[in-house]
């Protein structure tokens, strides 16, 4: 990967190269080129990637595409649209964002758009706050509603959603760790065990994971 970058140390570019054997000898293949623009407070306002066919050497071809982004006035992303060439005449996706009088997010939309900008929803997603701006609520038009509930130190005590989808529930111990289930917490609250992994330390006190594997079983120490 190459970079390279203006004196605001704002990424210009990203191009990708890979080198290939053919018949035992190295060939420079040339895959993407990432092109930044950047708007007066260094906010990234435009992407563009292309192909690298121009000079010698192999390449792949990649398509041509663009994404256009939009801020609003505290900065928050309110719009990404995304285009199929690099001159903006080809929309396809928009992503867009609304935020409340309390700059939360209340909203998220995925949409297809045409060269005339009619929009057709795949996903919306609303949220819910309480008073202490946790999320309660999260509606997918395409998942439906789950709820989030939090004890007295705001941590997830459960998530509860439409069927199909199975609920969540969590426990803590006194001091914030997961507890129940397969969870175990040694002394000075070093975890010793989760749902997937157990864990031995060394002298350092480093943590240890061992092999991959479902059920708690042996800890092996990485190398």
């Amino acid at each position: 990967l190459d970079r390279s970058y203006d004196a605001a140390s704002n990424r210009l570019t990203l191009t990708a190269k890979f080198e290939e054997m053919v018949d035992d000898f190295p060939i420079a293949t040339r895959d993407f080129k990432n092109t930044y623009t950047f708007d007066t407070l260094c906010r990234i306002a435009k992407i563009q990637q292309t192909n690298q066919s121009g000079g010698a050497g192999e390449y792949y071809a990649v398509a041509s595409k663009q994404a256009n982004i939009t801020y609003n006035a505290l900065g928050q992303m309110t719009n990404m649209d995304r285009f199929q060439n690099l001159t903006g005449t080809k929309p396809t996706l928009r992503t867009a964002s609304v935020f409340d009088g309390a700059n939360r997010m209340t909203e998220l939309d995925y949409r297809n758009i045409d060269a005339s900008d009619n929009a057709t929803t795949l996903n919306e997603y609303d949220f819910v706050y309480d008073q202490m701006n946790r999320i309660t609520s999260i509606t997918s038009t395409a998942d439906g509603a789950s709820t989030v509930t939090y004890d007295k130190r705001s941590q997830v005590t459960a998530a509860d959603h439409v069927s199909p989808r199975a609920g969540e529930s969590y426990a803590f111990d006194d001091n914030g760790n997961r507890s129940g289930g397969r969870y175990t917490t040694g002394t000075n609250n070093r975890t010793t065990a989760d749902a997937t992994y157990t864990y031995e330390r060394d002298s350092g006190l480093s943590p240890f994971r061992p092999v991959i594997g479902r059920s708690v079983g042996p800890c092996i120490r990485a190398r």
